[in-house]
């Protein structure tokens, strides 16, 4: 599951259209929390925003962007299981 969960990640940026920065990376944690029930994507995903981000990020990632990234997770299909270079 790691190795598969590493060569998708960075693909994944860009299905979602998520940058790399930290808060970028914190919201495609929660997808990948809910995709593959990992519990350092949740642990990145909860409880990391909290340390990681300023109080207007932090705030808005709450209360916008983990709820999207949350039914996005939820909703999609199996990711893991797709063949992106076919």
């Amino acid at each position: 599951v790691m190795l598969r969960y590493r060569q998708v990640h960075d693909i994944w940026h860009v299905l979602f259209g998520l940058n790399t920065t930290v808060f970028g990376e914190l919201v495609l944690k929660a997808i990948e929390a809910r995709q593959t029930g990992l519990p350092m994507c949740y642990m990145s995903a909860f409880v990391a925003p909290a340390a990681r981000l300023p109080r207007a990020q932090r705030e808005r990632f709450y209360a916008v962007y983990l709820p999207w990234a949350w039914r996005a997770g939820n909703t999609c299909v199996d990711l893991m299981a797709v063949h992106y270079s076919e």
